[in-house]
């Protein structure tokens, strides 16, 4: 039952995301209004979960989810009532339904769909290379901080999720440098208790490296959406940023996460090059 509903959701979210890419390369306004970027995410979120329930276990997955999106969603909402620590700004109602009013639902989905494959990625990185949870803390904040500098543009111009207030043309599209700051910390704070006492899950139920494939998959699907909307309105500096984290994560995964690299490696080399040692290989 878990598995037929796991495929449809991944099937659902192939879909979606290939006809959103079509829509808004049109461009094209879609009759549901912006609805379609919840369910976009809210897609992008569960692919993300059930992959990881079937790798780490319910318990485990369930954990660092509710740790992600909770901790998220509460430094988000007090960030949009006090202006710390993002800066001033407010969201519009333009991605979905809100939270008291305040935070939209998608925001937290959000938060999990980018920190959980980065989190995934350097700390089953760190499995070989010795990394501490210091460490995989810092690189997965520095690289959501680098993908907040891809989403920000695109969030709030083509979008317009949420409105920056103060801005005086200064900032990157407006955005003020406390933004990325904030995001920084916040990702930080948030990834360390999770891969210091949670991290061995991911260590044990990543073994093979095809196994990281879907989570990383889909962050790099919600990075092209971005980029594509990003070039239809000309938000150059913006995109061509985009495209440099776009083909990063196509390379990682084509030499870490590459499914079929189980099979070819073991064929022609009898070892894992890579560093990643599979439990089993299909």
């Amino acid at each position: 039952m878990f598995r037929r509903l796991f495929h449809i959701i991944l099937v659902w979210y192939a879909v979606w995301f290939l006809v959103g890419l079509v829509v808004v390369a049109i461009p094209y306004e879609s009759p549901v209004g912006h609805w379609e970027d919840l369910l976009f995410m809210l897609l992008a979120a569960a692919v993300i979960f059930m992959d990881a329930v079937r790798r780490i276990g319910w318990g485990a997955a369930g954990a660092i989810f509710l740790w992600i999106a909770i901790l998220s969603g509460v430094v988000e909402m007090l960030g949009a009532m006090t202006t710390y620590p993002f800066g001033h700004y407010s969201y519009t109602g333009l991605f979905g339904p809100t939270i008291g009013g305040v935070l939209p639902w998608a925001i937290p989905l959000a938060w999990w769909v980018v920190l959980y494959p980065l989190l995934l990625f350097f700390s089953v990185l760190s499995r070989e290379r010795m990394l501490s949870s210091g460490f995989v803390a810092f690189s997965v904040a520095f690289m959501a901080t680098a993908i907040d500098l891809a989403l920000e543009p695109v969030a709030t111009i083509v979008r317009g999720y949420w409105i920056w207030w103060g801005g005086n043309g200064d900032y990157y599209y407006d955005v003020p440098l406390q933004n990325f700051l904030g995001w920084f910390v916040t990702a930080f704070l948030i990834i360390w208790p999770v891969q210091h006492y949670l991290g061995r899950f991911l260590t044990e139920g990543y073994l093979s490296p095809g196994a990281m494939f879907l989570p990383l998959a889909a962050l790099l699907s919600v990075l092209a959406s971005f980029l594509v909307a990003g070039l239809v309105h000309g938000l150059w500096l913006a995109s061509a940023w985009t495209a440099f984290l776009s083909l990063m994560f196509a390379l990682v995964i084509f030499r870490y996460a590459w499914p079929r690299r189980d099979v070819f490696m073991l064929k022609h080399e009898g070892r894992y090059r890579s560093g990643f040692r599979p439990r089993r290989v299909r």
